[in-house]
């Protein structure tokens, strides 16, 4: 999975405005509970060769020596 948005600045955070976050990602979790598993499984086929093209490596052992 490639990131192509530009990451937001951070905004002043309270205590209760994270709590309040942790309670929608918690809340969110309950609701799709496939989505933190398929995020954390690690990258399909598609999405490796993307990732190699990018760094310019032909291939995950290619990777792994350049490391």
């Amino acid at each position: 999975m490639l990131v192509t948005e530009a990451p937001k600045p951070d905004s002043p955070r309270t205590p209760s405005s994270a709590l309040a976050t942790a309670s929608t990602v918690n809340a969110n979790s309950v609701s799709h509970p496939d989505t933190f598993s398929r995020r954390h499984i690690g990258p399909n086929a598609d999405e490796a060769r993307q990732m190699l093209e990018l760094l310019g490596c032909p291939s995950l052992d290619a990777l792994i020596d350049a490391a």
